[in-house]
């Protein structure tokens, strides 16, 4: 929107909501004071491509008194990178099909608070992911830097996991391989 269009929109809503308070005061007998404020709004908007395939991402609006907080431009950059990666771990058409950082968190908990408790057919704590059964995953490089605290909690429970059921990697390696 160009200044005159925006400024247009302006006099046209504040001309139909002091069409609507007029009649709120004949059906009320009362309309209460109101004042309307107008701000431009920052939209950001991540489409991408993974495998081919294209994506809408998910829109952010960023206002100027969020700018330097909670929508600074870094924690706006986090966002879309993490909405990404999720997508390229858990989507069945363009993703490498693995649980979603979060879902690996919550298994790690299990680990960590519970490391008595075996799969019984291969003694490992596996986590089923749909039908598909899986280990403990690690954070990637990317995931590191969008989730630290989740990596951490995942890393202490591969160390726990490593200790309680041996040679845990090559579970990992199968796991993972030729999905990229």
């Amino acid at each position: 929107m160009n200044q005159q269009e925006i400024e247009r929109f302006m006099t046209e809503t504040r001309a139909e909501f002091a069409r609507i308070q007029d009649l709120m005061k004949r059906e009320w007998g009362m309309a209460p004071t109101v004042e309307l404020h107008f701000e431009s709004v920052l939209l950001v908007r991540a489409d991408f491509k993974m495998k081919g395939f294209a994506h809408a991402g998910q829109k952010m609006y960023v206002r100027r008194s969020a700018s330097q907080g909670y929508r600074k431009p870094s924690r706006v950059a986090r966002a879309i990178a993490a909405e990404i990666t999720s997508h390229r771990n858990t989507c069945n058409e363009c993703g490498i099909k693995l649980p979603s950082i979060w879902q690996r968190k919550h298994h790690a908990e299990r680990i960590l608070g519970n490391v008595a408790r075996k799969n019984q057919d291969d003694g490992l704590d596996n986590y089923y992911y749909g039908k598909k059964k899986l280990p403990l995953i690690p954070a990637d490089p990317v995931e590191r830097l969008l989730h630290p605290r989740w990596a951490a909690l995942i890393d202490r429970a591969l160390v726990v996991a490593r200790a309680t059921w041996g040679d845990y990697d090559h579970l990992i390696a199968e796991a993972t391989a030729c999905k990229s």
